[in-house]
């Protein structure tokens, strides 16, 4: 096991200035993770992490870690319907995912929480490292539609923010950014830092969707969701 200790300046990226930069670590310890496991017309992103190349903690790695995923061609025609975000970490506190404006393109950090204080509240599924499987958080179903509604659905090529905060005890698993979707974000003493773009690094996160534009007999959910979202 190995601390590797990381200068996060982020020439490239306009929102931090060099004099400002401040040190981080993460543990370097390599650790497979589960596969993921959605089937039928589920479609889960952040699949291609097969491994973690370590962990960061809160205080030395993050305060705040943040995934923007670019969401594909939907095959049924969409919207996508945010159903699910899972997290390989370990912990013991009650979270809250964190929702947030996806910001106003690739190398910008993200914008203002979603509904901040009304997000879904979990707690981890395991309060040790290495977890043996991913937390998975029901999204879509698992509370009234405000104040995610509009912010749960979203078209085919749009961006889809979410994460979380890390709290005391917490580990998140970090994966190498060549093998994760979407562009990774951390929060650390009050600044944005693009890992994914400056360090490779990504923190283990995935999100499950589910076409809407899916007919009746291609999804048994269909009916629920469109009377939880008010749809035509």
């Amino acid at each position: 096991m190995r601390i590797r200790v990381l200068l996060a300046v982020l020439a490239a990226v306009s929102v931090l200035d060099v004099a400002s930069a401040q040190q981080r670590t993460y543990v370097s310890q390599t650790q497979s993770v589960p596969a993921c496991r959605r089937a039928g017309d589920g479609v889960e992103l952040g699949c291609q992490i097969a491994e973690c190349i370590g962990y960061g903690l809160p205080g030395t790695w993050a305060d705040e870690v943040q995934v923007v995923f670019d969401l594909p061609q939907a095959p049924h025609g969409g919207p996508w319907l945010v159903e699910s975000v899972a997290f390989y970490m370990s912990g013991t506190s009650e979270h809250r995912v964190v929702v947030r404006q996806p910001g106003s393109g690739p190398a910008a950090p993200p914008g203002t929480e979603v509904g901040e204080g009304e997000s879904v509240a979990f707690i981890p599924a395991y309060s040790l490292w290495p977890p043996a499987d991913w937390t998975y958080v029901t999204l879509a179903g698992a509370f009234p539609p405000y104040p995610y509604d509009g912010h749960l659905i979203v078209g085919s090529g749009g961006c889809f923010c979410v994460g979380l905060r890390l709290l005391g005890g917490d580990t998140i698993g970090l994966a190498s950014s060549g093998t994760a979707d979407g562009r990774a974000w951390s929060s650390f003493g009050g600044q944005w830092l693009q890992d994914s773009a400056a360090l490779a690094i990504h923190p283990a996160v995935r999100i499950g969707l589910v076409d809407l534009g899916s007919s009746g007999t291609d999804s048994q959910n269909w009916g629920e969701i469109k009377a939880l979202f008010q749809l035509p």
